[in-house]
């Protein structure tokens, strides 16, 4: 029997290592100290291994944001957070191009 450390049991597990730490302390896999460290049994990994179908246990989540009827959620807050205000004005002299400002409006960019 052989001593996993922390690190080197996760990764054998396909976890990552905050994920096998807090499994110790669930009691999910046992754990034994070495002085400061956690040390697993490769026995009891392997067993682990078994257990979860021989890949590491993926939770994954899925985030979707609803915007509101027109498409693009508050049009004054698209791009850097700029309130609806007159149309800015061209950023040179020679500029004459209209474009989309930030609140959606067009006008000189």
């Amino acid at each position: 029997m052989e001593l996993l450390r922390l690190s080197k049991a996760a990764k054998r597990l396909g976890v990552h290592p905050v994920t096998l730490r807090l499994w110790a302390d669930s009691g999910k896999i046992p754990v034994t100290w070495v002085g400061r460290e956690r040390r697993f049994s490769s026995i009891d990994v392997e067993a682990m291994k078994v257990s979860t179908g021989g890949e590491g246990v993926r939770l994954e989540g899925l985030y979707v944001r609803v915007s509101g009827s027109h498409g693009g959620g508050n049009p004054c807050f698209r791009r850097r957070r700029r309130s609806c205000g007159p149309p800015r004005r061209a950023r040179s002299s020679r500029s004459s191009v209209t474009g989309p400002v930030a609140c959606g409006r067009t006008g000189p960019v």
